[in-house]
């Protein structure tokens, strides 16, 4: 009661005090009146009855407390859903944040045990080195790197049209974006919504299509900053294979280079591309369109020489209705197989492995960029406070 109030706690509780008073006033050899200087034991009863004083007031104003609470809860006890709704977002998002530390502590113990087994390793090899000063090491991180380097200089991309090719696009994305948002699954009410899969039509073929809506309890600036910036930062949370340069940013366009492997499930993709980002401010909303076109090299053991993959994506920000202080982000995104000769027939196996994969990298991408997202905005409301 009293940590309640806000104050120490109460050595006795009342009715003790009041046994040990009465206690105190059977004792036959006590006289307060004859008493010049009142024994030791009177000092303790005066003492218990200061500490009365402070329980009875606190007991006074914890039933004021109660009779203001009873006041203030309406009959019904009913909570407005919407309350309920954003009770569950922030603990789903403590939930991911909780995931993210042990993820982070299971990771830690692995690279100490790393470390522990190259210092064997290299006490071993000092040994070895003593006994044989002509043994030539090469470093296991010398040879990713020089992978790294063979994957980023060897593609198709390295067309001087390719970026204004993209750029282009942004435009036109642009223009379509009224056609995106009046897809049902686009709209206000479908959040949290998450849709991803294969999909196939006599116009456009074979492609992987992605819809995402979510809601996010933080201001609407706020919220597109966060995704801005991580749209223009070079980190791949979880992607350690991954890597991104970052090759110019404006105040509404990012220009990236990206280049790695990525494994999903039993098969490793080796990919490099190029992709750019536009950000038009509107009035009650922001609107984000990227392009991206990959070059993917290899997927498990199947060469995918002779074919790309062109990325298109929308993503918008808008005032959650009612709520000012929570934003609604919707994001819409399509992948198409693109020829550079041949056609679907010839490519029939490339494309089927390249869709898998290429659906198993959004939906890894998609978690790893909302956990960079909602990383930023804690820390920065933590900040804040």
């Amino acid at each position: 009661m009293c940590q309640l109030l806000g104050v120490a706690d109460v050595p006795m509780e009342t009715a003790e005090l009041h046994t040990a008073l009465e206690f105190a006033d059977e004792l036959p050899w006590l006289d307060l009146e004859d008493c010049e200087q009142p024994p030791s034991c009177l000092s303790t009863i005066d003492a218990l009855m200061m500490e009365l004083q402070p329980v009875q007031e606190l007991e006074s104003q914890l039933a004021d407390l109660q009779e203001r609470t009873h006041a203030v809860v309406p009959k019904s006890n009913k909570l407005d859903p919407r309350e309920e709704h954003f009770k569950e977002l922030w603990a789903t998002m403590a939930k991911r944040q909780f995931e993210q530390r042990q993820q982070a502590e299971l990771e830690n113990a692995k690279l100490r045990e790393m470390l522990q087994d190259q210092i064997r390793a290299a006490k071993s090899l000092e040994k070895l080195l003593r006994k044989q000063n002509n043994v030539e090491l090469k470093s296991p991180k010398a040879a990713v790197i020089s992978g790294v380097r063979s994957l980023k200089d060897a593609s198709a991309l390295d067309k001087d049209y390719i970026r204004e090719d993209l750029l282009a696009s942004l435009e036109s994305q642009y223009r379509q974006l009224g056609s995106v948002l009046s897809d049902p699954r686009m709209l206000p009410g479908s959040a949290p919504l998450r849709d991803i899969a294969v999909r196939s039509n006599p116009v456009t073929g074979t492609f992987v299509e992605m819809v995402d809506t979510r809601v996010l309890p933080f201001k609407i600036h706020l919220s597109a900053e966060a995704v801005w910036r991580h749209m223009a930062s070079d980190q791949l949370a979880r992607i350690e294979s991954m890597h991104e340069d970052v090759v110019e940013v404006t105040q509404d366009t990012i220009q990236k280079a990206f280049f790695g492997s990525m494994d999903v499930g039993s098969a490793r993709g080796s990919v490099r591309g190029k992709v750019v980002f536009r950000r038009f401010t509107e009035a009650t909303r922001v609107v984000l369109v990227w392009c991206a076109l990959a070059d993917p090299l290899e997927i498990g053991d199947i060469s995918m020489n002779g074919i790309l993959m062109r990325h298109m994506g929308w993503t918008v920000l808008e005032e959650l209705s009612g709520r000012t202080s929570a934003t609604l982000i919707r994001s819409y995104q399509v992948a198409t197989p693109m020829f550079l000769d041949g056609d679907v027939v010839t490519h029939a196996q490339k494309v089927g492995a390249l869709t898998t994969f290429s659906l198993h990298a959004i939906k890894i991408r998609l978690d790893t960029d909302q956990q960079c997202i909602e990383n930023w905005l804690l820390q920065e409301a933590m900040l804040s406070e």
